[in-house]
C-alpha cells in the first residue's frame, strides 16, 4: 500500500463522516431517536478533525511502503464501521419520529448486531486511537489522545439504544413445524390430529 493509496482511503473516510454529519443536521428534530444518535453525531467531528490532521501529515511524508501496509487493516476497519453507521443514520434519521425505532430495529436486524450506533462509534473511536499512535501518521497531541480516549469512554456509557430482545428474531424459512417457546415454563405441542388437553397436575380420574 502507497502513501496515495492511504491519503486517498483516509479521503474517503473523511467523506462518509460529512455525509453522516449532514444527514444528522438535515434532520428537523431528533425525536424518536435513541440518544445514541445524538451523541454519535456530536462525537464524529473529532473523528474528522483527527483524520484531517492525518491527510496533511501523509501529504508531507516520504515513509516507506511498509509503514503505509501497517496502518491498512485499521483504515479498513474504521471505513467499514464509518459506512455502516452512515447507512443506519440514512435509513433511520430522515423519516417522521414515529417510526424511527421500528426502521432502526430493520436496520440492526438486516446489518446484525454490531451495527448498534453506539457500537459502531464505539469502534470507530478506538480505531482513531489506534491510528493516533501510529509512527507514520503522527496526527495527535497529548490532548488529542486524551480527548479521543474520552470520547471513547462516554459512547461507552451511552444506553443500549435498542434492548437485547429486540435483537433477537424468530423465523421459518422452510416446510414443516416450528415449535417454539422463548420463556420459561412448559411448552405443550400437538402437531398431529386430534385434540389437546393441557392442564395442571391433577389427583383422581378425569371424566369427560
Amino acid at each position: 500500500m502507497s502513501g496515495a493509496e492511504t491519503i486517498g482511503l483516509i479521503s474517503g473516510l473523511i467523506a462518509i463522516i460529512d455525509t453522516t454529519v449532514k444527514i444528522y443536521s438535515a434532520a428537523s428534530d431528533a425525536s424518536g431517536l435513541p440518544e445514541a444518535f445524538r451523541d454519535a453525531s456530536a462525537r464524529l467531528p473529532l473523528v474528522r478533525e483527527t483524520l484531517q490532521t492525518a491527510l496533511q501529515n501523509l501529504e508531507m511524508s516520504d515513509a516507506d511502503d511498509s509503514l503505509y501496509q501497517a496502518t491498512k487493516p485499521v483504515l479498513d476497519g474504521c471505513k467499514q464501521k464509518a459506512e455502516c453507521l452512515e447507512e443506519v443514520f440514512r435509513k433511520v434519521v430522515p423519516f417522521a419520529s414515529a417510526s424511527r425505532m421500528v426502521r432502526y430495529l430493520h436496520a440492526v436486524r438486516t446489518l446484525g448486531k454490531g451495527s448498534l450506533v453506539e457500537s459502531l462509534m464505539q469502534g470507530i473511536l478506538r480505531d482513531i486511537q489506534l491510528l493516533a499512535h501510529s509512527r507514520l501518521l503522527k496526527l495527535a497531541t497529548d490532548e488529542q489522545l486524551e480527548e479521543l480516549a474520552q470520547a471513547e469512554d462516554e459512547v461507552s456509557a451511552i444506553p443500549p439504544s435498542l434492548p437485547l430482545q429486540c435483537l433477537s428474531s424468530i423465523s421459518n424459512s422452510g416446510p414443516g413445524i416450528q415449535n417454539v417457546n422463548t420463556g420459561g415454563g412448559t411448552q405443550n405441542n400437538n402437531n398431529s390430529s386430534g385434540q389437546q388437553f393441557v392442564g395442571g397436575t391433577f389427583n383422581g380420574p378425569l371424566n369427560f
